[in-house]
């Protein structure tokens, strides 16, 4: 393999990273909200079971 297909699969390979991240990205910032709002009422339950 060449210079240039090295560089290619590596530019490819960066590519798809990109990609995956993206996606994760785009999962994550749906969930949060829901995870923050779960941790709120565990937290408040928390709260009024150690009073």
């Amino acid at each position: 393999m060449g210079d240039m297909e090295r560089l290619a699969a590596k530019i490819d390979a960066r590519r798809l990273q990109i990609a995956d991240l993206e996606n994760i990205r785009a999962e994550v910032t749906l969930e949060l909200p829901g995870v923050r709002a779960e941790l709120a009422e565990l937290e408040k339950a928390w709260e009024l079971f150690t009073r």
